[in-house]
């Protein structure tokens, strides 16, 4: 039998990014290791944690379904929801801010 694997929802501002067809997100951090001569790996010195995502999509005739370039160059703050479809866990970032590249490209028989 196959499993069944969930979907992930990503919502800013509150509206739904319904052209989504691809979303990364993932949690980063400037955590040190530590080090020393006697001890070798001593253990770490906690980092801030930043959660990253990426989104991809289709661009409609009518335009983009959020302002990206534009929240990206007024260093406008978005909340942005991220929620797993099936179990409806969900991360919220309430103050999150585009900081790039925001980028659109196109060609032939592909989807801007």
């Amino acid at each position: 039998m196959a499993d069944l694997y969930d979907n992930v929802f990503c919502e800013v501002n509150g509206g739904l990014l319904a052209e989504a067809a691809e979303i990364e997100t993932r949690l980063e951090s400037d955590i040190t290791q530590i080090k020393t001569i006697v001890k070798g790996f001593a253990g770490i010195s906690p980092g801030a944690l930043v959660r990253m995502v990426t989104i991809k999509s289709p661009v409609p005739i009518s335009g983009p379904e959020f302002d990206f370039e534009k929240a990206m160059a007024t260093s406008t703050p978005v909340a942005l929801r991220l929620t797993l479809g099936t179990s409806g866990k969900q991360v919220t970032m309430s103050q999150a801010y585009v900081i790039g590249p925001v980028s659109m490209a196109t060609g032939v028989g592909k989807a801007t």
